[in-house]
């Protein structure tokens, strides 16, 4: 006969072992049990598993080390082998139980047939006589409904209690110190310093207040050439004659010319100021030294004094103008600085503001440069500023802390109330600190045990219940007590029929 081998896995249980076997088509079922883990090893997985097989008209064995599934299977008449090979090889002969298990018809022709009368009658006896009497029914009925309306009136009445608990405002005035060094905020005021920086540039112009001379015309005079040689000197256009002063004034020769030869004869030229303005009109005999390749063959000097040079009066920046452009444009973007510092910080942090420093002038231009004509001065301002900034988390967190630790017992503070404000200005301390006063304040709530305000009014009359909870428990106006059905003249006896309900 054709055997069906089906291996078991150590998470299969009767359920899944049953179906395996439903899809079988063989007369012989052989069922291998898993080399580890413990599985099928109660009697009645056998005993269910036998009773499935037998249903379905086809013979069990087993492949098992398990000695409890083995001692289960001798005992219910099924085949056990050790593996299998030896299954495979050997007939299986079934016990005598598994045979009664594979013949039920055979016994059934065997028993006695069932007096089911006496059966009725033995499962079902007659009530006693005074069961059936009229007031016995009455008094049953009426213990019926008296239970009944003691279920009501435990499971019926629901009611909803609405509180607003008590709720003060904590307000605390605390000095703070803020400093780069510090790491972390602390209990006992200090607080971490952060530094932001900003880069702002800006160009501004004002009518310049003041004057400067310009020069105008040239200075011109004459120069006396006297030779210091045998021969006849060649001067050309353009020999420079100065001053001996520490800023000299030159002069050059507007005309060749010689000199005649021999020691001490001379010649007079023409001469010009190099430059324009009154500073070439100098005395007579000032101009005295020769430049150029004649310098040691000549004695200069001027026997009048030189004239015509002139100067005019323009409006020209003074290095005052520049600095008040620059005072004026400063200002202006530090403003500037200060809004762009509070607008890249979160809405609560805080901005020193009179520890702002300007860290850099990154460029700085003047047109036109001081003393050069112009009725209007420029100026090309680019400037990177540093401020201390306090984080509001830390703000937070330091206020938090200290209303912490001054905590009313029995009261909670509400979530997103506190709220901080600074008393004084920052001022600098000798170690570069800064150090204020704030104040912190936030509304704290009493809190209720639901659990004890429940406790407190099961099974009282709603109005007692109603004064007995504003009697004892810190809320602010009396509970509102809703109840379901609205005739009910009681709280309900069931703790979790009555419902707490919190406003703000």
């Amino acid at each position: 006969m054709k055997t069906q081998i089906i291996s078991l896995d150590v998470h299969d249980d009767y359920i899944s072992a049953r179906d395996k076997i439903s899809w079988v088509q063989t007369g012989r079922i052989l069922l291998v049990w898993p080399e580890r883990g413990v599985v099928l090893s109660r009697y009645l997985d056998l005993v269910l598993l036998l009773r499935h097989t037998t249903l379905i008209g086809a013979q069990l064995a087993l492949v098992t080390q398990d000695p409890q599934v083995r001692y289960h299977a001798r005992q219910l008449g099924i085949p056990v082998f050790r593996n299998l090979a030896k299954a495979q090889r050997s007939k299986w002969r079934p016990g005598q139980r598994y045979g009664s298990q594979i013949r039920p018809g055979s016994q059934l022709r065997d028993r006695p047939s069932t007096d089911f009368e006496k059966l009725y009658a033995d499962t079902h006896p007659q009530e006693p006589k005074w069961l059936q009497l009229p007031l016995s029914r009455s008094i049953f009925f009426t213990l019926g409904v008296f239970a009944l309306l003691a279920i009501a009136t435990i499971f019926l009445p629901e009611a909803q209690i609405t509180i607003q608990p008590r709720s003060e405002m904590q307000t605390v005035e605390l000095s703070v110190k803020a400093n780069p060094e510090f790491q972390s905020v602390n209990i006992t005021g200090n607080l971490p310093v952060q530094s932001r920086t900003v880069v702002v540039e800006g160009r501004a112009s004002i009518p310049v207040s003041s004057s400067a001379r310009v020069p105008r015309k040239y200075a011109t005079g004459e120069i006396l050439l006297a030779n210091l040689t045998n021969q006849e000197l060649t001067i050309p256009v353009g020999t420079v004659f100065r001053t001996r002063d520490v800023q000299p004034v030159r002069f050059i020769l507007v005309r060749a010319g010689e000199v005649p030869a021999g020691v001490g004869n001379s010649a007079s030229f023409p001469i010009r100021a190099m430059l324009p303005g009154s500073a070439g009109n100098l005395p007579a005999g000032k101009l005295v030294v020769v430049e150029g390749p004649q310098a040691l063959n000549l004695v200069a000097t001027n026997l009048s004094p030189t004239g015509g040079g002139s100067d005019i009066v323009v409006p020209a920046p003074s290095l005052a103008d520049q600095g008040k452009l620059y005072n004026t444009l400063e200002s202006a973007l530090r403003e500037s600085a200060l809004e762009q510092l509070q607008a890249q910080s979160q809405a609560e942090d805080y901005l020193i503001s009179s520890g702002m420093l300007l860290t850099q002038v990154i460029e700085k231009t003047y047109d036109p440069p001081a003393l050069q004509p112009s009725e209007e001065l420029n100026l090309q301002l680019r400037l990177e500023y540093q401020a201390p900034v306090i984080a509001s988390s830390d703000l937070l967190a330091l206020a938090a802390a200290v209303l912490d630790a001054n905590l009313e017992p029995g009261f909670l503070p509400v979530a997103n109330t506190l709220e901080i404000s600074h008393l004084t200005s920052p001022l600098v301390t000798r170690d570069n600190s800064f150090t204020w006063r704030l104040k912190a304040e936030r509304t704290l709530e009493a809190q209720i045990s639901t659990s004890h305000l429940v406790s407190m009014v099961i099974g009282l009359p709603l109005n007692s219940a109603g004064d007995k909870l504003a009697a004892y428990l810190p809320i602010e106006e009396p509970p509102l007590i809703s109840i379901t059905p609205g005739w009910w003249p009681r709280m309900p006896y069931l703790p979790f029929r009555i419902q707490v309900k919190s406003i703000d």
